[in-house]
């Protein structure tokens, strides 16, 4: 199996790598990402019933992660800020933002853009 080639390549490069030149410690570190990546998925478990736990487990979590990816982008949940809460945001996102009713406060929904916008810049927040 692949797995197993690889990982006995790595192993002997491991073991030339003190002597060796740079192009063998760019293949060392190819083998090592690779490795890790294939650990990730269980394929280092000797048990094939353990590595089907592992695939059926990261199928469940990417299930749950469209899932909640996908009620993120359904919410319209929205949070208002007075002009001074904004502090320390670009103007440009400022005034890009809708009013409210009453017309004292932005709007700012909960989705990635219009919140990263105003929590990474924010001067209040940085404050606290």
């Amino acid at each position: 199996d692949v797995y197993q080639v690889l990982s006995k390549a790595r192993e002997a490069m491991e073991k030339q790598e003190a002597s060796s030149s740079s192009s063998t410690s760019e293949q060392l570190g190819v083998a090592r990402k690779y490795l890790a990546l294939w650990d990730n998925n269980g394929l280092a478990l000797a048990c094939e019933n353990q590595r089907k736990q592992v695939a059926e487990k990261k199928a469940k979590i990417a299930t749950l992660c469209a899932q909640f990816e996908q009620a993120i982008n359904e919410d319209t949940s929205t949070l208002s800020f007075t002009l001074a809460e904004l502090q320390g945001v670009p103007d440009t996102f400022v005034t890009s933002l809708a009013k409210d009713v009453d017309g004292d406060k932005k709007i700012v929904g909960l989705k990635a853009p219009e919140m990263q916008g105003c929590g990474q810049r924010n001067a209040v927040i940085k404050q606290a």
